[in-house]
């Protein structure tokens, strides 16, 4: 890990021994020139990522961040390991991670530890596969207490709620379109205090998709698909799969994207 005044860089470095074997091909080659590198328990894949973690919140309380995409470490992969080093910590400093109990009880502690959710900012791709689809459900999603008057802790199986808005053809004409639509259920959600909204389209070949929006960002919910994505280009020879140290190059050109 790398700290800057302004950010946190991280190398994410795994090796993987159930991985796919890698096979390499001469371009142009027979079968004598094809090579199959067979992994085990004493060889894996090796695979890197990296993250860039901005220091200054935005309005909502959200930390930018900037990940490269890795054909072998899914984003949500890499969130997990940082989740897992967030508990290690709890462990480690027990001073710093606990907290007098909530309800006042004396010599009786809490242990808390830090736990990192993602919001993804929508895609072009997103957006124009949403508009020019069709949306065949579209929900606002919450937990009991959004529902006024209803004493939660009186109904311990109710576990959340979901409020369904019209998608017709006049209803979703009159938003603007689809992401008119969704951007009205959004609006909702935030007036209601729901954290979600949750739509269902089918785009122009018929393939079925779902996303979930925070209503408070607008952006998506735990999910690396359909999240914004910018080329970095420049590099005279094609880079490893991994590296063993955070690579410079990689690294100013993703903070020049901002």
């Amino acid at each position: 890990m790398e700290e800057r005044d302004d950010s946190w860089v991280l190398l994410v470095n795994i090796v993987d021994a159930d991985a796919a074997h890698p096979v390499t091909q001469k371009i142009g080659g027979t079968d004598e020139d094809r090579e199959v590198i067979e992994l085990g328990d004493d060889i894996g894949l090796e695979s890197s990522t990296h993250i860039i973690i901005f220091k200054q919140a935005d309005e909502a309380i959200k930390h930018l961040t900037l990940y490269e995409r890795s054909s072998n470490i899914s984003f949500s992969r890499a969130m997990m390991f940082i989740n897992h080093l967030c508990k290690l910590a709890a462990k480690q400093f027990p001073n710093v991670y606990t907290r007098s109990h909530p309800n006042g009880v004396e010599n009786k502690n809490i242990n808390i530890y830090c736990s990192i959710l993602y919001l993804g900012h929508p895609s072009e791709e997103f957006l124009e596969e949403l508009e020019e689809g069709k949306v065949s459900d579209l929900r606002i999603t919450s937990d009991v207490n959004v529902l006024r008057g209803l004493d939660a802790a009186a109904y311990p199986d109710f576990i959340g709620t979901e409020i369904k808005m019209k998608v017709g053809h006049l209803d979703v004409a009159m938003s603007g379109g689809n992401w008119g639509r969704v951007k009205k259920a959004l609006e909702y959600a935030d007036s209601l205090e729901a954290p979600f909204v949750r739509v269902q389209f089918t785009d122009v070949s018929g393939s079925s998709h779902t996303a979930i929006l925070s209503s408070d960002t607008k952006q998506l919910y735990q999910a690396d698909k359909y999240v914004k994505k910018r080329k970095i280009e420049g590099f005279g020879n094609s880079l490893k799969t991994a590296f063993p140290v955070i690579h410079e190059g990689i690294r100013d050109k993703m903070l020049g994207l901002l």
